[in-house]
């Protein structure tokens, strides 16, 4: 063990539950920290699925845009 986990006073050993609340948080931020990475990879990956749906084949915009300027015409 670390040298925290020596110190004590009149035979209480504080130190075993500094070092034990030491690692305890620092254990608790890595999983934080993986979990976190890994569901702003999930958030990410729906924002670009998304995206790509969103998106219309050119083909769809041009025929879109060809029917829209037709109306225009027609109702003038």
């Amino acid at each position: 063990m670390c040298n925290a986990a020596k110190l004590q006073i009149n035979g209480i050993k504080y130190g075993v539950f500094l070092a034990s609340v030491i690692n305890f948080i620092v254990i608790a931020l890595v999983i934080f920290s993986i979990i976190r990475s890994f569901e702003a990879m999930k958030r990410k990956e729906k924002r670009e699925e998304a995206v790509e749906e969103a998106k219309p084949d050119p083909q769809e915009r041009l025929t879109l845009a060809v029917e829209r300027l037709a109306e225009v015409m027609e109702s003038k």
